[in-house]
């Protein structure tokens, strides 16, 4: 069921369908090779099994029959409903005929080789970061095996380390970055995090990292939304057992974490599982969450917070919840 719900929280995503769409054209038209990209493949072929189906309009001539003949492939389910001031009309429903994902079962042992197949209870966070890092990395390999590919200002080393200046201190600070190769995938559901760690008599450090999928911690008491969430990630936190990078004696650190880039497309992983010495515990709470979510300013860097793309909500599309 996992893979289930994963693919179909993912399928709904409209700039994903259509890159898939536009991978399978490529494919039957043999513009590029098909099997060094199995998983790619794979989504290709679940993406073309779903049917953009549109109601037809109802009139008195229409029957069940006419219409299912006019959409193959399709149910139709018949609902009476009531009108006010009027006698019950016909309400229907096109429904694409069900099927399984069996070209994706074929090829989890490329995603994640520890996740099963066969009934095992998994970790559908876990399966949708490992498929969209396995799709961003078959497109990687795609684009630098082609001829024509050349080097990019997109193309830089995994990580490097760059000094920079404090524009309101004039401060030097370390900045770590973590750079991702852009790709068709990388470009929808990849934003940036930064963590910053100042400490007394020592230069700040920052580290740059990109994230697909964003966990939140929801634990806290003070919790009770998404936004609140988020609102908590931001928060200035006090590190324990840091040890001053010149004396290496230990001392007063703080951390904080920004989004420092916002992804097109907003993937949240709510954190419902705390471990213990005992084991794994379930929290167990009520996390409200909105058809629109504006990300909150306290989450934000300073350098994300006056771009116009920071006060345009995100529209939810598809929530996983798993009971148990």
């Amino acid at each position: 069921c996992y893979i289930h719900a994963g693919l179909q929280a993912l399928i709904n995503l409209g700039p994903l369908h259509t890159l898939l769409h536009q991978v399978a054209a490529c494919q039957s038209s043999a513009l590029r090779p098909h099997s060094c990209t199995p998983v790619l493949d794979a989504m290709a072929e679940f993406a073309g099994k779903h049917q953009c189906l549109a109601t037809p309009a109802l009139s008195r001539s229409n029957s069940t029959d006419d219409l299912t003949e006019a959409l193959p492939n399709t149910q139709i389910v018949n609902k009476k409903r009531s009108t006010p001031k009027a006698s019950p009309e016909l309400a229907i429903d096109v429904i694409g005929l069900p099927f399984e994902p069996a070209g994706m079962y074929r090829v989890m042992h490329l995603v994640n080789p520890d996740l099963s197949v066969n009934g095992r209870q998994e970790d559908v966070s876990e399966f949708v970061s490992a498929l969209l890092n396995t799709l961003h990395e078959e497109m990687l390999s795609l684009r630098q095996a082609s001829p024509q590919a050349t080097d990019s200002p997109d193309q830089v080393d995994s990580s490097e380390w760059e000094m920079v200046q404090d524009g309101k201190k004039n401060k030097s600070v370390v900045t770590r970055v973590v750079k991702i190769d852009r790709t068709p995938v990388s470009a929808l559901f990849s934003g940036e995090m930064t963590s910053s760690v100042s400490a007394p008599d020592a230069k700040a450090s920052h580290t740059v990292e990109p994230f697909m999928v964003l966990p939140l911690d929801i634990q806290c008491a003070s919790v009770k939304s998404v936004e609140d969430a988020f609102r908590l990630s931001g928060e200035v936190h006090a590190l324990d057992d840091y040890k001053h990078p010149k004396t290496g004696e230990k001392v007063k650190a703080e951390r904080r974490t920004t989004i420092s880039r916002l992804p097109p497309v907003m993937v949240l992983q709510l954190k419902r599982f705390v471990y213990t010495q005992s084991g794994a515990q379930k929290v167990d709470k009520m996390v409200k969450y909105s058809s629109n979510l504006s990300i909150p300013k306290e989450i934000l860097a300073p350098s994300v917070r006056s771009c116009k793309v920071a006060n345009t909500p995100y529209k939810l599309t598809g929530v996983i919840y798993h009971h148990g």
